[in-house]
Parts: structure tokens; sequence; C-alpha cells
């Protein structure tokens, strides 16, 4: 998309974006939508990202149709990080996980359950969970690395440990026979008023920048996903008591005539993601046009192009929710993660992620790491794990004959071990008219 978009944004657009796209944190997932996004209308037709306009704002798109009808718009992205900000429940989860594991136990049973605040009516829950600065005075101190050790000593045995104070309600059970991480919490990142939530808030910014640059055209507002249960939540109903990202848009055009449409978009997992085995799209980008009241007054080409953008994007990786929970629990795309491609197995074949045998044999993981990550038995002790495929082929005294690379759509590559035949050097002489 970087060099398609290089069609239409100069050298110092391309600069920025890259910037955004290379740092840290979840800066990158905004610059990856924005990006998307332009990419996505530059196939409708002419793009021009930050077009001189008077007025004071800088805004993303200029869009300009074959026939000459063209509207305005800004970019933004949501994301539900102001409530993880006030209430760090993810952030503990992750290092509750990265706990567990440097203790070598995190594949155990375990169940967590949060509690939470008093909350007033029509206020929306709040966890029982300190801030982060003080994780490990209200839980991670010596009590729980106690709990930690006794664990350990004696895997045999159920054990819990709770933390009860003024900031602090949460409870660790581990399970000997359990085989998931479970979760029990309150939800709290519902807008309870379609009005005062992040969609809502993101949408009135974006219409003071329309504001600021003179321009005679429909102008509109492409909201993109950057993680909020908002936008996949159900609509408000007498049975729902939250709002989602429509209920606030739709407010929030009724308050703003200035603006035409909004264009809601967001990554999704699609029905044909169930057989993803099958090469079937696991996702797709869902596009979502929002109009005011006066939308009929936008141009008829833009309308009907509008109506064709979202098939102008390509499958993605992640939903942005999944996306920003990857960057929490500290990706770095530039890193070997030889733990996150798959296998796959035939009677003359074993398929194994290209980075995952790197890894092995630089030595970054063991042997037996991978091997519970694959499912391989005994060192998985999931309902579903298998024989270790290769250890089937040496059983069988198959030959080796040779391994292929095989590339794939996404930033992954395949080993493919092809096996034909007994091979001489393992198996036993044998009469040639036996």
């Amino acid at each position: 998309m970087l060099d398609e978009n290089a069609e239409f944004l100069t050298k110092e657009q391309l600069d920025q974006q890259v910037a955004r796209l290379n740092a840290n944190g979840f800066q990158p997932l905004d610059a990856e939508w924005e990006v998307g996004v332009l990419n996505a209308f530059g196939k409708l037709g002419n793009v021009v990202h930050e077009p001189s306009l008077q007025g004071t704002a800088k805004l993303d798109l200029l869009f300009t149709a074959d026939d000459s009808s063209s509207f305005l718009a800004d970019i933004t992205s949501v994301s539900d990080e102001g409530f993880e900000e006030r209430s760090p429940v993810k952030s503990f989860y992750v290092e509750l996980q990265e706990r567990l594991k440097r203790a070598g136990v995190l594949y155990k049973g375990w169940r967590l359950s949060i509690g939470s605040h008093p909350a007033k009516y029509g206020e929306p829950t709040i966890p029982a969970i300190p801030l982060r600065n003080e994780f490990s005075k209200e839980i991670f101190n010596g009590k729980f690395k106690q709990f930690l050790r006794a664990v350990k000593e004696q895997p045999q045995l159920s054990a819990t440990y709770s933390v009860r104070t003024s900031k602090t309600a949460i409870s660790l059970t581990y399970d000997p026979n359990g085989q998931y991480f479970t979760t029990h919490g309150p939800v709290y990142s519902q807008a309870l008023k379609k009005n005062q939530n992040p969609v809502f808030n993101a949408l009135r910014l974006k219409a003071k920048q329309l504001k600021k640059v003179s321009y005679d055209g429909p102008k509109g507002i492409i909201l993109c996903d950057g993680g909020t249960d908002m936008v996949n939540s159900p609509p408000h109903s007498s049975f729902d008591f939250n709002f989602n990202a429509v209920d606030a848009t739709k407010d929030f055009l009724r308050q703003n005539q200035s603006v035409d449409f909004v264009i809601l978009i967001s990554s999704v997992p699609t029905e044909e993601g169930l057989q993803a085995w099958a090469g079937l799209p696991a996702r797709k980008v869902d596009v979502t046009v929002i109009v005011n009241n006066h939308f009929e007054r936008v141009p008829k080409r833009i309308r009907e192009l509008l109506e064709r953008l979202e098939s102008c994007f390509p499958e993605p990786d992640n939903t942005a929710s999944g996306a920003r929970e990857t960057i929490r629990h500290g990706y770095n795309p530039t890193q070997l993660r030889p733990l996150a491609g798959g296998w796959g197995m035939s009677a003359t074949e074993v398929k194994l992620s290209a980075s995952a045998v790197l890894g092995l044999l630089a030595g970054v993981v063991t042997q037996e790491e991978l091997f519970r990550t694959l499912g391989f038995r005994p060192q998985s002790t999931k309902p579903a794990a298998i024989r270790n495929p290769f250890d089937y082929m040496l059983s069988r005294k198959m030959r080796l004959q040779e391994i292929l690379v095989e590339d794939t759509a996404h930033d992954e590559s395949y080993l493919v071990f092809r096996f034909e035949g007994q091979d001489p050097a393992l198996s036993c002489f044998t009469n040639p008219k036996a």
C-alpha cells in the first residue's frame, strides 16, 4: 500500500507515515488505518492528502471522482484506551501472564476473578484494579511470590491468592486439573450515554478540524476502529442499555449538520473465517456509511463510490482490538517470532513455520517450548494434542527427500519437509523378491 500510495503522496508525507508505522506503542495502528484508507480511495478516484485549502487545519483527504465531483474528509481512529488508563485491567492481565510464565507455571489451570467498586446509577462500572505503578505494592508483592513458590513446590494441590483492599479486589486460583486460563470481571467499557463516549468525542474533535478550512463541497469523517468495544456491541434497545458506535454517530450527525456523512471502518471476522484452514478469508474490512438527513445533496457518483469502498481493502491479519493487545504484550515487528506460525501434515509432508525452525536452531526457543506451542504430545497437555509428526516419520523410517520454502500472503513462510519411501540408512536389509 505504501508503494501504491507513493503515486499521490510526497516524499515528506511518506516519511511521516513510515515514521509512525515504525514507532513503538499504539501509534502504528492509527497510521495503518490512514495508509489503508488513502489506498482504498486511491483505487476509486483521485486522492490529495493534506490539500492546500484556505484555513488553519491540514485535513487528510480531498477525494475527486471521475465526474469531477469531490468531498473533503478527515481520518481518525478511536479506542477504549481511556478506560484502560483509568482501570488498567488489560495491562494487569499482561503482567500477570508474564510473571506466571517466568515462574514456569503459565500453562497450568488458572482462574482469575476481578471485583468492582460501587458505581452510581447510570455510571460505568469501575474494576477494582490499582493503577499500573501500584501493581507491585498492591498485588505482585512478597505474598504473591510466596504463593507462586507454593504452587511450584506442590503442583498437585489447589491454591488461591486473594487481595482485598480499598483499591483492589482480585482472586487468582490455581487448579491442577484445569486446562485453560479463564478470567471473570466486570464490563467497564460500555457507553451508557450516546453523547459521552470515545466515539462521540473523536467525531466532535474532527468536526472542529473541518470547520477550520474553507470548502463548499460535501464533508465527511472517516472513523476507524482502533480497538473499541462500541464497534461490535449491539445497538441501544430496551434490553441493551449501552450505546454502540452507530448510535453515537447518528446522534453526532443530528447535532452537527455541517458534516454530511461518517464512514465507520473496522476489521471483523468473516463467516468463512471459521474455515480458515480451507484458505478462505478469515477477516475483512467492514465499511458502514452513516449519513445525515441531507445526504441526498451529496453527488450521486460519490454515493456510488462509497458503496464500493469496502471491496478496495485487502484482507486484514488481525482485528483492531487484537492488534492492540498484541502490542500490549510487547510486540516488536522487527524481532523473530518463532512461536507465531502454525504447522500442517499429510501422508508424505510436514509443513512448519520457517521462523519456528530458525528460532529452534538459534536457541531462541527450546524444543519443549516449540512442541508445547504446536500441540505435540507429551509436551502439550491440550485435549487435542497429537503425536509429533517428525517422530511419526522417523518411526516409519521415511527418507527426507527435500525441504522447500513456501511463501504466504502474510509475513510468514513455511518449510515443507517432503518424505518419500524408506530411508536405506535407517532401514534393515530386505529381500528384493519378498
